[in-house]
């Protein structure tokens, strides 16, 4: 189960298709190039009756999980599972943008109350932490258009990417991922564009914890929420000070947790090497949905 679909065993591959099957019976089946950019996917595929179903549910699912994870590509899963390649997209489309809106509800950033609950020990001292924040990046093809190669390129990674804005709770659970924008947008302007982040934190106040690139401290401090972020030299001075470097060590050791949570994200197959620009229309999904599985994984740090 685990080389397969990433699932630390089958009772967590079935608990999550059980949680996913009600939602999934009343489902419509993507086909074409319908927009994909909404709230609800599984009720715009088409305004037609989807096509009766050559697969159980559980297959279906089973069959999504492998696309995602294991190196087998759309032609090979036909073969395997007897249908056509048409299908495979159309049953792969559906799951992953019917999971991109239902996973979101089940991994919300949790509120300062129920992480006060239920504190965890790798946060050390940072008890009043309620999300760390990164940035991670997805190669993706070259694109034709040239203000889409102006958008997508990378000046850190040197080349066209889509770039998310991933954040884990002090439970050290995926609790929230962005949108998708090109790598030419900074962390900052993704940060301030996070609308329904900002959001949850002004609400509950606490702090948050972030990388150096982030310079967010103005957007919070505004909102009376606290940044956490290791010292900068800068180059007027040769090192940092004792306390300083101290600091910084303690937040980098408790800061690195996002950085294996990302890590065990791009552990699925399909975002491994370039991204295909027939993939662009669902590229937000896939990654999404990949991060929030994660959750379903066994813990990044063992108690």
């Amino acid at each position: 189960m685990q080389y397969w679909t990433g699932f630390p065993n089958y009772e967590t591959f079935l608990a999550l298709f059980e949680f996913l099957e009600p939602l999934a019976q009343n489902m419509k089946y993507w086909r074409g190039n319908t927009t994909l950019q909404t709230e609800n996917f599984t009720k715009v595929y088409t305004n037609k009756p989807g096509p009766d179903r050559k697969m159980s549910l559980l297959d279906e699912f089973f069959l999504t999980m492998v696309r995602l994870k294991s190196p087998l590509l759309t032609e090979d899963l036909a073969q395997r599972f007897s249908i056509s390649t048409g299908n495979v997209s159309s049953i792969f489309s559906s799951w992953i943008n019917l999971m991109y809106c239902d996973l979101k509800l089940l991994c919300e950033l949790p509120t300062r109350n129920i992480t006060e609950e239920n504190k965890s020990h790798a946060m050390g001292s940072y008890k009043d932490v309620r999300v760390i924040l990164d940035c991670t990046e997805l190669f993706v093809q070259n694109p034709s258009k040239l203000e889409e190669k102006k958008q997508f390129f990378s000046n850190y990674k040197h080349h066209n990417t889509f770039k998310f804005l991933v954040g884990i709770s002090p439970q050290l659970g995926i609790t929230y991922v962005s949108r998708a924008y090109g790598g030419r947008a900074s962390d900052k302007h993704i940060t301030s564009d996070s609308a329904d982040l900002l959001q949850r934190l002004e609400t509950d106040k606490g702090s948050v914890m972030a990388d150096r690139g982030f310079v967010i401290e103005g957007i919070l401090n505004d909102m009376g929420v606290k940044l956490h972020m290791p010292s900068f030299k800068g180059r007027e001075r040769p090192q940092l000070s004792a306390k300083e470097g101290s600091l910084s060590n303690t937040i980098s050791s408790v800061r690195i947790h996002i950085e294996r949570a990302i890590q065990r994200i791009k552990m699925y197959h399909i975002l491994h090497g370039e991204l295909q620009l027939s993939m662009k229309h669902i590229a937000e999904q896939v990654f999404t949905v990949c991060a929030y599985l994660v959750n379903f994984q066994t813990p990044i740090v063992k108690s």
